[in-house]
């Protein structure tokens, strides 16, 4: 009778398993790095997003307090009063030096008594700058003339974080 032994084993198959499990934790790591970084991005837009409503729902707010309040001799000044300003003398935009933490800004609903927006790290704010008599550029406007007072509406919103700020901005004319 013969007794026939099994052959000697190495282990490869132990190796190969390993080596196969390590590969597939790689690639899953790798996948939820993938998945993390899309979802923050998706976030961010989202937060871009409801900064940018938050901006026009603040131009559309000062249009309404120009529309019900505001006339050219209202008390608009150079260095700006509750968000009512005479645009700078030496052409500067007037947007890009106003410090919007300040005072000087409106914020929304001051003019009109809105509600509160929710969801936002801050509440938008606004200036009206009152402008000189313009006439539309020729081509733009075929046969219109634009008889009123002009106004500049600059809106700054704020998305869920406070550094998520979009700046909106508007010519309207009240007849």
């Amino acid at each position: 009778m013969r007794h026939h032994l099994p052959p000697k084993q190495d282990g490869a198959a132990l190796l190969v398993c390993l080596v196969l499990l390590v590969l597939l934790t790689l690639m899953g790591l790798t996948t939820m790095k993938s998945a993390l970084v899309q979802e923050r991005m998706s976030g961010g837009s989202a937060d871009k997003t409801l900064a940018f409503e938050a901006a026009e729902l603040a131009l559309r707010d000062a249009e309404r307090y120009v529309n019900a309040s505001l006339t050219s001799t209202s008390a608009f000044t150079e260095g700006c009063s509750a968000g009512l300003c005479l645009p700078p003398a030496d052409g500067s935009a007037l947007a890009e030096t106003v410090d919007w933490n300040g005072t000087l800004p409106g914020t929304y609903g001051d003019g009109t008594g809105a509600a509160a927006l929710g969801g936002v790290a801050r509440q938008p704010r606004y200036l009206i700058e009152l402008l000189p008599d313009m006439t539309p550029p020729l081509g733009n406007s075929v046969g219109a003339e634009l008889k009123g007072t002009p106004f500049r509406i600059t809106a700054l919103g704020f998305g869920k974080q406070a550094n998520t700020r979009v700046l909106l901005q508007s010519t309207f004319y009240k007849p």
